[in-house]
Order: C-alpha cells, then sequence, then structure tokens
C-alpha cells in the first residue's frame, strides 16, 4: 500500500479518514470531494509529502483543516468549495505557501470568518490579485503574500481592522499605493516596489498605523510583540521594512549610530508623537551560501540622556529569507516608530535632551549598517519640518549636502498643501 498513487473516497460517509492514510507514502492524489459526514482531517495527512492532488470540495461538516500545508511540499492542486457556514469554522491558520492557487480557492477560503493567520507565500496566483472578498477575513491578523507574483491589491483589504501583520517580501510586480488597514504593525516589504511611488504613501500609512498603535494603547493599555512565521518584531511602536531611504527622513548619518538634541520642551508638546527611526543596511559574505535560506535581524538601542545615561530602550525585528545567503539582495531600510509616551516620567524633562539611536545587526547571515537616520513626528505638518535652516528632506534631484541650506525641498513628500512656515529667511529655491 505504501505505493499507492490515487486514492478517490468520493461521496463516502466515513467521519474520519481511514488512520491507514497516513501510511500511505507514496499517494500524489487524493479526493475526499463530497464527503458530508467527513468532520476531522487529521494532522498526519501532511505526512503524504508527494501528495500534488487534494479535492475537499463540499464536505460540509469539516470544521476544521490541518493548519499547516507546508508539510504537503508537492501539492499543485487544491479544491475547496465552502457551502456551510459550518464548514472550517475552527480554521485559525492555513498555510498555502509554494502552492499554485486557483482564483475559485482564494474566494471560498476568503468567505471564513476564523482565520487569524493566512499564508500564501512562494505561490504562483492565476490572476495575480487578490479577490474583493478578502474583507470577510474579519479575524485576520497576519497575511504573507512575499514571493507572490501579485501585482495589485484590493482596496477592501483596508477592512481588515485587526491584521498586525504583512509580508511581501520580492513582491515584485506590485504597483502603485496600497489602501492598507492602520492595524498595522509590522510590513516586512524587502525588496518590493520597483515603482518609486510606495515613497508618496509609504508617509502618510506609518503615520496612521502609528497614531493607531498609540491610541491602542492609551485605550485599552500594554504593547504587543508581532510574531508570524519567520518573521516577528519585538518593541513598542511599529516596524517597517522597504527598499530604499523615505526621502523624509530629517537627521541623517553614515554608520551605525545617530545623535539629535530634541527641541526645549518636548514632553509637554502634545504633537510632539515620537521618532521615526531607520537603519539603511546591506548583507554581507558569510559561510551560508549554499543554505536555503538564512536568519537575519536588526535591533536599535534607544538613549536618552543629559549630563549622565538615563532612559534607555530596545526594539528589533527578525526574519529568514532565502535572499540573505551569499550577500545578493540589495541594500534595504528599516523603517520603525517609537512614541514618546513610552518614556518614563522621570526622563520627561529638558534635562534629558539628547537623543541616540544605535543599531545592530545578528541572526546567522551576516549585514552591515552603512547609514540610518532619525525624525521627529508631529501630528501637524508644519512642525514636521521644523526650522528651515536644519530642513533636511529631499527628494532624488537635491543633493544632502550645505546647499541644502539656501533650498526649501518637499519633493517626494505626500503634501497635498504647502505648510505654514513663519520666516523663510535665507530660502532661495523651493523645490516642489
Amino acid at each position: 500500500m505504501k505505493n499507492l498513487k490515487k486514492l478517490d473516497l468520493y461521496g463516502t460517509t466515513s467521519q474520519t479518514l481511514p488512520s491507514s492514510t497516513e501510511h500511505l507514502e507514496g499517494l500524489e492524489y487524493l479526493n475526499l470531494a463530497h464527503c458530508k459526514n467527513l468532520e476531522i482531517f487529521p494532522e498526519s495527512i501532511c505526512n503524504l509529502r508527494y501528495l500534488k492532488f487534494l479535492n475537499v470540495n463540499a464536505c460540509s461538516k469539516l470544521l476544521k483543516l490541518m493548519e499547516n500545508l507546508k508539510g504537503l511540499q508537492c501539492l499543485e492542486e487544491l479544491y475547496l468549495v465552502i457551502r456551510s457556514d459550518n464548514c472550517l469554522s475552527l480554521l485559525e491558520q492555513l498555510s498555502l505557501s509554494n502552492c499554485n492557487v486557483e482564483i475559485g480557492v482564494l474566494d471560498h477560503i476568503f468567505h471564513l470568518r476564523s482565520p487569524k493567520e493566512l499564508d500564501l507565500s512562494n505561490g504562483y496566483m492565476t490572476a495575480g490579485e487578490l479577490p474583493n472578498d478578502i474583507y470577510h477575513l474579519s479575524s485576520l491578523q497576519a497575511l504573507d503574500l512575499s514571493e507572490t507574483n501579485i501585482h495589485s491589491m484590493p482596496a477592501t483589504i483596508n477592512h481588515l481592522s485587526k491584521l498586525k501583520f504583512l509580508g511581501l517580501r520580492h513582491c515584485k510586480q506590485l504597483r502603485g499605493s496600497l489602501e492598507l488597514p492602520s492595524s498595522v504593525r509590522f510590513l516586512d516589504a524587502h525588496d518590493c516596489f520597483i515603482s518609486p511611488s510606495w515613497q508618496r504613501w509609504l508617509w502618510g500609512f506609518l503615520l496612521n498605523c502609528f497614531k493607531s498603535e498609540i491610541h491602542d494603547v492609551e485605550s485599552k493599555g500594554g504593547w504587543h510583540d508581532i510574531q508570524f512565521g519567520q518573521s516577528s518584531f519585538f518593541g513598542k511602536g511599529i516596524s517597517f521594512v522597504v527598499p530604499g531611504m523615505p526621502h523624509w527622513i530629517r537627521y541623517q548619518n553614515v554608520g551605525d549610530e545617530i545623535r539629535i538634541e530634541l527641541p526645549m520642551n518636548w514632553y509637554v508638546d502634545n504633537d510632539f508623537l515620537g521618532f521615526a527611526l531607520c537603519s539603511v543596511y546591506i548583507p554581507l559574505e558569510n559561510t551560508y551560501r549554499d543554505a536555503p535560506a538564512v536568519s537575519y535581524g536588526l535591533g536599535c538601542h534607544l538613549s536618552l540622556y543629559g549630563d549622565q545615561y538615563g532612559f534607555q530602550d530596545y526594539i528589533s525585528f527578525y526574519s529568514v529569507c532565502k535572499c540573505y545567503s551569499g550577500g545578493e539582495s540589495s541594500e534595504q531600510v528599516w523603517v520603525t516608530t517609537y512614541p514618546q509616551i513610552a518614556i518614563q516620567e522621570k526622563y520627561r524633562s529638558n534635562k534629558w535632551r539628547q537623543f541616540t539611536a544605535f543599531f545592530i545587526c545578528y541572526g546567522s547571515g551576516s549585514l552591515k549598517v552603512i547609514n540610518c537616520g532619525v525624525t521627529l513626528i508631529y501630528e501637524q505638518k508644519r512642525k514636521l519640518l521644523g526650522s528651515v535652516e536644519n530642513l533636511s528632506i529631499t527628494c532624488s534631484e537635491c543633493p544632502r549636502n550645505e546647499e541644502l541650506l539656501g533650498k526649501l525641498c518637499f519633493g517626494g513628500t505626500p503634501i497635498n498643501e504647502l505648510p505654514a512656515i513663519g520666516c523663510l529667511f535665507g530660502i532661495k529655491i523651493l523645490c516642489l
């Protein structure tokens, strides 16, 4: 029986699969369509590592599919049609990683309300996009679309109010601005967004997510780490991994450390939300060139001091990707935010105005931080720009050097009106 390649149980009345099924190591085809009494789909079915075809259409009493299909490494075709509100009502995690996913399968998956995690990474979508019905996944907290051929995102994804993690690694065909929910806390989009238009919406999206995070903490209390699969973010605030340094990072420095002086009375400014921090990093040659994927991560030590070091905190993200084995990936940027409400009360005075961010790399893959930066985040845009003489928000056409002292640049920023700036003394050029 170990050599059996095809098993057709269409329409059988059994409530469970035969116990011997898991021992059919060579099985390639399994048809369970219209098994209307089938209630349990055992995890042991993942032992069928050569299975290519699986049909569970019209299994109206099926409450739970195996949560992780990654064990079915050869799975090419999955047929799932949901005809009952009770079908798969207990399913919380579903992985279709490395699968070719028909649009019909997604249509039916997206009518489930129970899944909290959905992994579609490393797969091929026949339509190259997600159905609009994704908004039905009202409980979804994590969605991984990394290394897929997706080229557009439906606007209805904005209704996923519980979504915390979104994976878009190597989604090189993705175009245009994304209407994503402000609930997102960790976006991994390294080596994505070939079109430069992503810069135009990233600031607005990050600001909305950051304000949402602050509101949640103030109303519900507590900070929550984000973990999904092999990706995680630990700390307060939100975390994005994107290609290229955002234009609006005001203070920048070569290397892995940056220091700035906070404005007077920063701690009583209700418009001051916190900090946007970023680090540009590149992979180095390492000893894991033959590994299918390597782990990598960045951390950031935050310090606030005056005459002596006072407040300190630490935030970090971690992930696993094949592009970091052998140093083949281009430079990427970690953008993270840190809320000022997280700073302890005893450090909220003009005595503590020196702010330092120091970035470190860790994991099995070797990385190097080559540039870093920080921007103060304000509720009002005019305060974000700060004093004109120190302005360093530049587009790709404006050089980052001493010439900026006479130039006011809004290139690449998402503004739709000029902010009110009290004094334009010394400004010779206005770039829009």
